[in-house]
């Protein structure tokens, strides 16, 4: 029994410390990287989506979109769509530089592959059919392709990076 809960907490050590990792090595790369010019369609789509997402808070909260900021934030609606603005673009960056990554690391999810393995999901889940997983991963194909893809990148991005630890 002491031993099942030393590997149960050598383990969640372990997985804490892989994910400071990760999370070290994305930061690293974002700030390393420069974006000489954001895809405006895809800024916009971005900017869209966090405003729709404000705007379904505000009507379940029985309020216009016009005053959930001010009444819960203290922003006037200019400032927090400015706020949107620079988390979209900076959303839009880490797609890029995702995408950059995979590129120059020859990293790829074929939809083949992607499917395959969205098959494989479903039935250790006990799933009937792919539908069904994407629905309860409360995604879309393109958001789980891209998360797929970004394991696979940070997986090889950690492998490659030479961490030092303070003292």
């Amino acid at each position: 029994y002491r031993q099942s809960i030393r590997d149960e907490f050598a383990a969640a050590i372990e997985a804490e410390h892989l994910a400071d990792k990760e999370m070290a090595a994305w930061t690293k790369a974002l700030a390393n990287s420069r974006i000489l010019q954001y895809p405006e369609a895809r800024v916009n789509e971005v900017f869209e989506n966090n405003k729709a997402v404000y705007t379904a808070f505000a009507h379940l909260n029985g309020m216009p979109y016009d005053e959930f900021f001010p009444a819960f934030y203290g922003l006037t609606v200019a400032d927090a769509e400015s706020i949107m603005l620079e988390s979209a673009k900076n959303i839009v960056a880490q797609q890029l530089l995702l995408y950059a990554i995979a590129r120059d690391m020859g990293i790829d999810v074929t939809d083949e592959r992607f499917e395959e393995d969205l098959k494989a999901t479903a039935a250790i889940l006990g799933l009937n059919n792919v539908e069904a997983l994407i629905e309860q991963l409360g995604g879309d194909k393109a958001t789980l392709k891209e998360d797929k893809l970004y394991s696979q990148v940070i997986t090889e991005v950690v492998a490659q990076a030479k961490f030092v630890i303070l003292e």
